[in-house]
C-alpha cells in the first residue's frame, strides 16, 4: 500500500514565526502576532469523523537514539523518529512559536502525537485543501458543475498556492457558505473567520486548530469518494518544488 494510503501526516499552520511558502494571500494580510501559529500537525480520527475505530494516541517515546520500547507499538525506527521529532519541537518552542505533530497510522488507527495540538493558528493556504474537497464533494453529489476553467483553478490552487484561481473558486461556488460545510461536515469545528481585516469575509482571514485540520484530513482519507481521494492525493504529492506547503510538506 502507498505511503499516503497508509500514513496521514500534516505539517500544517505557517505564516508566523517560522514561515511556509505558499501562505501568501490576495489582498491585505492578517498581522504576525508575536504568539502566531508554526507549523503544525495534526491527531488521527474520530469513530464520528470516519465511521470506524478511532485512533489511539501513543506517548511520545522517551528514550534516547538507539533505545527501544517493544509495548510502544512502533518499530525501533519509527521511534527514533519520533524521538527527534520530540527534539525539535522541544528546540522550537517558546512563547513566539507552536509547532505539534500527530503522526497517524491508517491502517492500525494509531497515532503518536507531541506538542500543543490544540493551539489556534492561521489556516493560510491550508484552507486551500478544504476548498478542493468541498467542491469535489458537491459535483459529485450533482450539486454544483465544475467547468474545465474550474478544474484548472483548482489544480492551481493546489499545485502552486494560487492565490487569484482560490479567489476565484471561492467566489463562484459560495465563499463564506462554503465554512458551515467545512465545521458541520468536514469535522473543522473550531474553524473561524477573525473580523477586523476587510469588510468581507474571505477564505485568508480564517483561523483553526490543529483538530480541525485533523479532520479534513481524515475527512479526505476516510469519507472522500475513492476517485477524487485519488485526485487530491495526487495533488499532494506533485505540488510545485516551491510549494511544500501545509499538507504537502508530508
Amino acid at each position: 500500500m502507498r505511503r499516503y494510503q497508509r500514513l496521514a501526516v500534516a505539517a500544517v499552520l505557517a505564516c508566523a514565526a517560522l514561515t511556509v511558502a505558499g501562505c501568501g494571500r490576495a489582498g491585505a494580510s492578517p498581522p504576525v502576532t508575536p504568539r502566531g501559529p508554526t507549523p503544525a500537525a495534526v491527531r488521527g480520527p474520530t469513530a464520528e469523523e470516519v465511521g470506524s475505530t478511532p485512533a489511539v494516541s501513543s506517548p511520545a517515546p522517551r528514550s534516547s537514539p538507539g533505545q527501544c520500547r517493544v509495548d510502544s507499538g512502533w518499530s525501533c525506527t519509527q521511534q527514533e523518529r519520533f524521538a527527534a521529532a520530540n527534539a525539535y519541537i522541544s528546540r522550537t518552542a517558546s512563547g513566539q512559536a507552536y509547532l505539534s505533530v500527530v503522526f497517524t497510522d491508517r491502517q492500525t488507527g494509531r497515532a503518536w502525537r507531541s506538542g500543543p495540538a490544540q493551539h489556534e493558528g492561521w489556516t493560510a493556504s491550508t484552507i486551500k485543501l478544504a476548498i478542493a474537497t468541498d467542491l469535489l464533494r458537491r459535483q459529485r453529489a450533482h450539486q454544483i458543475a465544475l467547468t474545465a476553467v474550474d478544474r484548472r483553478d483548482m489544480a492551481a490552487m493546489l499545485n502552486s498556492s494560487d492565490n487569484a484561481a482560490s479567489d476565484r473558486l471561492w467566489t463562484r461556488f459560495g465563499g463564506d457558505e462554503m465554512l458551515a460545510r467545512f465545521r458541520n461536515q468536514y469535522g473543522m469545528t473550531g474553524l473561524h473567520f477573525v473580523p477586523g481585516f476587510t469588510a468581507k469575509t474571505y477564505w485568508g482571514f480564517v483561523k483553526c486548530t490543529t483538530d480541525d485540520l485533523a479532520a479534513l484530513l481524515n475527512y479526505v482519507f476516510a469519507r472522500v469518494d475513492p476517485a477524487d481521494r485519488t485526485y487530491l492525493v495526487a495533488a499532494m504529492r506533485g505540488v510545485a518544488p516551491n510549494q511544500r506547503w501545509g499538507v504537502w510538506a508530508a
